[in-house]
């Protein structure tokens, strides 16, 4: 049900306490139904995409892709960064 890095509500080094913690909220996300491989593409044009918050379940939908935006700036730093993703969904990353 979704597909790409950042189908998630929380994004999270999962090391140390001392690691960055970076939370990602759905109002940084987009959504589009159907699958294509192509939306993986890290530049894809997101205009006819709607606001992740705007995503209701449909029966009718077998996929969904939803992408999200963050600044993992912080995690350049770590030596191992990681990410934790949580979404109540079956998903890739």
């Amino acid at each position: 049900m979704g597909k790409f890095i950042a189908i998630l509500l929380l994004v999270a080094p999962v090391t140390a306490h001392s690691q960055p913690f970076i939370t990602i909220a759905p109002s940084q996300c987009v959504w589009r139904a159907w699958d294509n491989p192509a939306w993986a593409a890290p530049k894809l044009d997101e205009s006819g995409w709607l606001p992740y918050t705007q995503w209701h379940p449909d029966p009718g939908q077998t996929h969904i892709w939803i992408r999200c935006h963050a600044d993992l700036g912080a995690l350049r730093s770590d030596l191992s960064p990681s990410l934790q993703v949580n979404f109540y969904a079956a998903y890739g990353l």
